[in-house]
């Protein structure tokens, strides 16, 4: 008895689960994120997981607001570790990347990021250091999940987005200037010190 003569019957899990395609998640060349990610000092990471969002909802149906889950990530981060990784095993192709971990990691990465600059509010120059090791860290644990949304999408290179536009030249250009205003800040005098 199939599940059209069964009422009752269960879904299969395969049915609640869109093929595999390329749309289904953002693809992006790693040499790309990795520029992005460090010219717009981390900002990047908000449209980055706009794009996922938007791709998992236009693909999947699932009703999600993805500008909500872009701006409060650590909250969906997991949920969407986990679809990739379902994704990536319904599609057939292996890939090591612990997704769990990769989430863990990102949602303490996250809180770190939050409260440093509380703790750190009167040592600029210690914030600034610290900034730099979390979004390096963030950005090799972003390394792997891409990686692993590139495979899975059939892409691994992420050769289907590896160009820059010119928006992506306007945020690179507003986080160069970011970049300089905290180096100025890094490398000013105390403001007691100044004319002494």
């Amino acid at each position: 008895m199939n599940m059209s003569e069964n009422p009752y019957a269960s879904p299969r899990s395969e049915s609640l689960l869109p093929a595999v395609s390329h749309e289904q998640f953002y693809v992006v060349s790693i040499s790309k994120l990795v520029v992005l990610s460090v010219a717009t000092v981390g900002l990047y990471w908000i449209y980055w997981h706009y794009r996922q969002w938007a791709a998992w909802r236009a693909c999947s149906g699932v009703r999600v607001v993805p500008w909500l889950r872009a701006f409060f990530s650590i909250f969906f981060i997991y949920s969407l570790m986990r679809n990739v990784d379902i994704l990536l095993h319904i599609a057939g192709r292996e890939f090591r990347w612990f997704p769990r971990t990769c989430a863990w990691l990102l949602i303490v990465l996250g809180v770190l990021g939050f409260i440093s600059p509380l703790l750190l509010l009167h040592q600029p120059v210690l914030l600034l250091m610290l900034g730099c090791v979390l979004q390096l860290l963030t950005l090799l644990v972003m390394i792997r999940v891409q990686r692993a949304i590139n495979r899975m999408a059939g892409d691994p290179l992420g050769a289907g987005n590896n160009q820059y536009s010119w928006a992506n030249g306007v945020w690179i250009l507003i986080g160069v200037l970011i970049w300089i205003l905290n180096l100025g800040e890094m490398f000013s005098p105390p403001q007691g010190m100044v004319g002494v």
